[in-house]
């Protein structure tokens, strides 16, 4: 059904004609821009039905459905969790819990390959109980303790939802804990007692995209609309968000500005002072590591005289990012046959997903003395 929602809705874009800005509204379909509106639902649920109704009388559909249900409902199939202290969490879905246990097994079980999984939180129990088409869309655990969560939960699925504080142990929600009402917000914690959180909620609070304007730091017992603005952004932009990272030795506070659909204004949050992260707006700012800031280009850059290919990470020491130094070395250069796919670290390296003669490769770096030091992950088969 999702897929049949995501035609429909495709079709309601290309059915609108574009507009230069500044261009009065136009045009017969001009109603199709309220996307929310009432003529505009009713059309997309005519098309989903007409679609569904073409679907589902196909001689094969049966067999699909049934095919790709017993996939996604397999008792074996396999488990992927979040690491988080000495636990690892996962949402389990299955034929009687269809809408998921959120779940968590001791590490030292789960890499035994025997996890013994205790259940956080029943996702089809507390929908029935409250009423509501509850879809789980996370649970931020806060750092460094992770007993407590801020749960999102989706009315149906839809892009907004609700916040609500979750005490882990205590398997419960927490009476006067952190709560954001049905919306488009970000919320994320900074710490036992405050939170970022880019409120989608009253007037001026939303870009004209339709996402979070402002950011802000939230205390605990205060008001929402008490917060302390953090950055406000422009009403034509995309979105506003705000985060704190525990990568390194001390915690970053970031903030970004989504200037556009694909550039990105990123920011320093260091007490009260806000520095501007000085790389290209279309760059990629990935977690600093052995305090190291590490920046892959999508456009080539030039700096000091050193042009930098697209594709291409550099490096810089994250006290000359803050002071605006740039000093930048080269950590990854594509080539020819080979590219970039990711980049991630752990506690003692950094991997790197690459695509080689059309094959997918993963290298472990590790930095010794000042120098990276590069390992192939070989795997079997």
């Amino acid at each position: 059904m999702l897929r049949l929602m995501l035609v429909a809705l495709a079709a309601l874009v290309f059915a609108v004609p574009s507009a230069q800005a500044g261009d009065p509204p136009a045009g017969p379909f001009q109603w199709l821009e309220e996307v929310e509106g009432k003529e505009a639902l009713a059309w997309v649920e005519k098309r989903n039905a007409e679609s569904t109704g073409e679907l589902t009388k196909h001689p094969a559909f049966a067999e699909i459905e049934a095919h790709t249900l017993a996939v996604l409902e397999a008792d074996d199939r396999l488990v992927v969790g979040e690491r988080h202290g000495d636990w690892v969490y996962n949402l389990w879905k299955d034929a009687k819990n269809r809408r998921g246990l959120y779940r968590r097994a001791t590490m030292a079980s789960f890499l035994a390959g025997k996890p013994t999984w205790e259940t956080v939180l029943d996702v089809d129990a507390l929908a029935e109980k409250e009423g509501k088409s509850w879809v789980f869309k996370g649970m931020d655990l806060r750092y460094p303790d992770y007993t407590r969560g801020l749960l999102r939960l989706s009315n149906g699925g839809s892009d907004a939802s609700v916040t609500r504080e979750f005490d882990v142990e205590a398997k419960a929600f927490v009476e006067g804990g952190f709560a954001v009402p049905e919306s488009k917000s970000r919320i994320s914690w900074v710490d036992e007692n405050c939170v970022f959180v880019a409120p989608a909620l009253g007037e001026g609070a939303l870009t004209d995209s339709g996402y979070p304007r402002l950011a802000k730091r939230w205390t605990r017992g205060t008001p929402l609309e008490k917060a302390a603005l953090v950055f406000e952004g422009d009403k034509k932009s995309v979105s506003v968000g705000a985060a704190r990272e525990h990568t390194g030795a001390a915690p970053i506070d970031w903030i970004w500005h989504g200037t556009s659909f694909y550039t990105t204004d990123m920011f320093i949050l260091d007490g009260e002072k806000r520095i501007q992260v000085d790389v290209p707006d279309t760059a990629r700012i990935h977690s600093w590591f052995d305090g190291l800031l590490f920046i892959e280009l999508k456009q080539p850059w030039e700096v000091d005289g050193t042009t930098y290919g697209a594709g291409t990470v550099l490096t810089t020491p994250f006290e000359d990012i803050k002071a605006g130094k740039k000093n930048f070395s080269v950590f990854f250069e594509p080539t020819e046959r080979m590219s970039l796919q990711g980049l991630e670290r752990t506690k003692s390296y950094v991997l790197v997903q690459v695509m080689e003669d059309v094959r997918d490769r993963l290298y472990r770096y590790e930095r010794k003395d000042g120098a990276w030091h590069r390992e192939e992950i070989a795997f079997e088969g």
